[in-house]
């Protein structure tokens, strides 16, 4: 368990509102105060159509900007290469903890390629989205102070669009650097803002735990498998996902050519009874689907039933095990398939308690509150920031009804990629509580560590849940430095 999000009291729609859009023009109000000292106050205003502007961008010398949260060391080398080949690379940032920057490893990277470290420092009681801002207020500085007319983000979020946008309507070239086979959606989003999309690859296929080796495939049945991946040159061919996507929208398995495509296309191979469907790589799902669509043009394909949810449930820990990373062939394999893997659920009345249940979240034994379960649920960090990112914000104020009603159309969406955390382990909690002989060892039974969850939560103020995954995240989060009162999806 890490110090992950907790729900807030309930707070009214109105107070809610006020917030998101104070913390907007904050956020807004910090960027444009960076950018002043290029504005020439004495000229005439000119009012220009976002994206449209009067002279070609610029992109003589570029600074790139490295998110450390979504891209480690082995995509630094390709970025810097990507760049050069599109101006003079003057400056290289990475964003990351300040435990990852003192690191041994981290340091021999940053000197090998002159990367300057950007400590971003977490804050208690923040919303997890430091290095976000972070990187937004260091790229308006260098380019409003003229270190760079560019900027390159090696960022792998749709959030940085808006950075993307605002580089462009104040005359400054922007580049989008994402993995070949990465998300369609985050390009067409920098697309759209005006930012040039460089596709680059990672160094040493088939060394890094990042680099996939193996693909899961969802079987009609219901069951996936993981094979062997044994053409490893496919992973370095691009698809445009424009075609499939196209025709995914035609038969509205997805509302806009933005919206996730694997989530659509395990849908249409179900509804279609095509045959497996390839769901991790993303890339090689991509490929699939465009040869089988080419293949059969003529076929008539069957439209969205609507009664059909995608779920990618993974591991909530990163995996270093090497037993496991060698099995899996990738880190991000591993946690796919040692969460819950891939799975389609059928539209009903239970699927919320169903897709709860699957997750960990629900038993009928120790998590029997279907609330409190909504609730650890929305205040993991992968899944809080997937809510956030969605605009469906926490459901704490609803009644079990209305969560059921919330978190079935959620699942329903099609705006969603269908990644979600199954429920953390509680190893850290029993060997905090061993430590300190608050039971006899960590194998102890889970009565005996909610007898002393329980106790440790009444000593210390805090809340009493009714589900065992509540109390443990709450004591966790309470060990760790925070207050589980004051944490909000």
């Amino acid at each position: 368990w890490g110090p992950v999000g907790f729900e807030e009291p309930a707070m009214s729609p109105s107070v809610a509102m006020r917030r998101s859009i104070r913390g907007f023009y904050a956020f807004s109000f910090a960027l444009f105060v960076a950018h002043l000292g290029s504005v020439q106050l004495q000229q005439p205003t000119l009012t220009l159509p976002v994206n449209r502007l009067a002279s070609p961008l610029k992109h003589n010398k570029i600074a790139l900007l490295i998110d450390a949260d979504q891209f480690g060391i082995s995509s630094w080398g390709p970025a810097q290469e990507a760049i050069l080949a599109k101006g003079d690379l003057v400056e290289s940032y990475v964003f990351a903890s300040l435990a990852n920057l003192e690191s041994s490893r981290w340091v021999s990277a940053m000197k090998a390629m002159d990367i300057k470290p950007f400590a971003v420092h977490r804050k208690t009681g923040g919303n997890r989205d430091h290095n976000d801002i972070a990187l937004s207020a260091e790229a308006a500085r260098l380019v409003s102070t003229g270190v760079v007319d560019s900027i390159a983000l090696l960022a792998d979020d749709i959030d940085f669009a808006y950075l993307a946008s605002r580089l462009h309507a104040w005359g400054h070239a922007c580049f989008a650097l994402l993995l070949e086979g990465g998300s369609g959606p985050v390009a067409s989003a920098f697309k759209r803002a005006g930012a040039e999309v460089l596709w680059i690859n990672k160094d040493g296929a088939g060394k890094n735990r990042n680099h996939a080796s193996k693909q899961v495939i969802l079987q009609l049945n219901g069951n996936y498998t993981v094979e062997l991946i044994t053409d490893l040159d496919l992973l370095l061919q691009f698809v445009d996902p424009a075609a499939v996507a196209q025709t995914l929208q035609s038969l509205n398995y997805i509302s806009t050519l933005d919206d996730p495509l694997i989530p659509a296309l395990a849908k249409f191979y179900r509804a279609n009874d095509i045959g497996p469907c390839i769901v991790y790589p993303r890339h090689l799902g991509l490929q699939q689907a465009l040869a089988t669509m080419t293949a059969s043009s003529a076929r008539r394909w069957k439209p969205n039933p609507g009664n059909l949810a995608f779920v990618a449930a993974y591991h909530s820990s990163s995996v270093q095990n090497k037993q496991a990373l060698a099995h899996y062939g990738s880190e991000q394999c591993a946690k796919l398939c040692l969460g819950k893997g891939p799975l389609l659920l059928e539209s009903r009345p239970t699927l919320a308690d169903e897709f709860l249940t699957r997750l960990g979240f629900l038993d009928e034994q120790h998590n029997c509150d279907f609330g409190e379960a909504v609730g650890v649920f929305c205040g993991g960090t992968k899944n809080s920031k997937v809510l956030r990112t969605l605009g469906w914000g926490s459901p704490s104020a609803l009644d079990d009804r209305s969560k059921r009603a919330w978190l079935h159309t959620v699942l329903m969406s099609t705006k969603y990629s269908g990644d979600w955390s199954v429920v953390p382990v509680d190893v850290c909690i029993r060997e905090f509580f061993a430590s300190r002989n608050f039971i006899r060892h960590r194998e102890a039974s889970i009565p005996d560590v909610v007898r002393a969850l329980k106790k440790y939560s009444v000593e210390h103020g805090l809340p009493l849940f009714n589900n065992y995954n509540a109390l443990v995240r709450s004591v966790d989060w309470h060990f760790r430095g925070g207050d589980p009162r004051t944490r909000r999806v």
